[in-house]
């Protein structure tokens, strides 16, 4: 191999390195946003910190989608999505605690 087709190969990885680089860290960005705005949500409508469990936020059909269990409802999950710009509740259900 001469030194001209190594570093074209070694270009082509570099530049497709960065794009997989640039796609998670986006990713990672989104999903901390969204979580952000899905506290800044709830608190708005008068819930506290300590009342959230848990909150996990992942990519779904729609987009993505912050997945919220309360302290006092375990056993419930409520779903939260960007409508038009601004987070709605977009379901909830019951968990299976089998």
């Amino acid at each position: 191999m001469n030194v001209r087709k190594v570093k074209k190969r070694y270009f082509v990885f570099s530049i497709l390195l960065f794009l997989i680089l640039i796609w998670f860290s986006y990713d990672i960005y989104i999903k901390h946003s969204m979580e952000s705005d899905v506290i800044d949500y709830l608190e708005s409508n008068g819930y506290q910190d300590e009342e959230i469990e848990k909150i996990s936020v992942s990519r779904s059909k729609p987009g993505i989608t912050a997945s919220v269990i309360f302290e006092d409802e375990k056993d419930k999950i409520y779903l939260y999505n960007y409508e038009d710009g601004e987070i709605v509740q977009s379901g909830y259900g019951v968990l299976n605690n089998d």
